[in-house]
């Protein structure tokens, strides 16, 4: 039985070590290859961004339960995408040095997703989201696609409005409101 508790608490110790190898490891290739004076700017960008109407983020969380209180441990746990996940997503080639190798980058997105949440919010995060996304038919940013769909300023949508920006945000050619009625 001792043998057996041996065993078990070695495979444990061996397991953590490892893990931590790991993580020191991509954490180190991590900072070396990235081009901090390009995250600061984004991140000053992101903290920036102009704030959205409160309906908006009613409507949000009604569609997307939760995922503007989700951090990256969270959303990984109940398989979700949280806002500067989608961000890091979006700029890591920029912020990127050089190119690696699918786990490098998987592990680079991570990392760049942690130095974002240490620095801002979800809901900065959605902001400067939606206001550079694009919204088909050259109109990058939610106001302009508010004006360009419903002819109203973005404070001025319903909820019915408002969700359809959200729909357009999760697929825009699926769910293109002048393709689709």
């Amino acid at each position: 039985m001792k043998r057996v508790l041996k065993f078990i608490l070695f495979t444990i110790i061996f397991l953590v070590l490892t893990f931590i190898g790991f993580y020191k490891y991509y954490e180190h290739k991590f900072y070396r290859n990235l081009k901090s004076e390009d995250l600061k700017w984004f991140i000053n960008q992101i903290k920036n961004s102009k704030s959205l109407p409160e309906d908006f983020h009613i409507v949000y969380e009604k569609q997307h339960p939760k995922s503007i209180e989700f951090d990256l441990t969270s959303s990984i746990i109940n398989n979700t995408e949280c806002q500067s996940q989608r961000i890091a997503r979006r700029i890591y080639p920029i912020v990127k040095k050089q190119n690696n190798n699918r786990t490098e980058n998987l592990t680079f997105e991570y990392f760049l997703t942690l130095e974002i949440e240490k620095n801002t919010n979800q809901k900065q995060c959605l902001s400067w989201s939606v206001q550079n996304f694009d919204f088909l038919y050259r109109n990058k940013g939610i106001e302009n696609a508010s004006n360009f769909y419903f002819k109203k300023d973005l404070q001025k949508l319903n909820a019915n409005e408002l969700e359809t920006l959200i729909k357009i945000l999760d697929n825009p050619t699926k769910n293109n409101p002048l393709r689709k009625k």
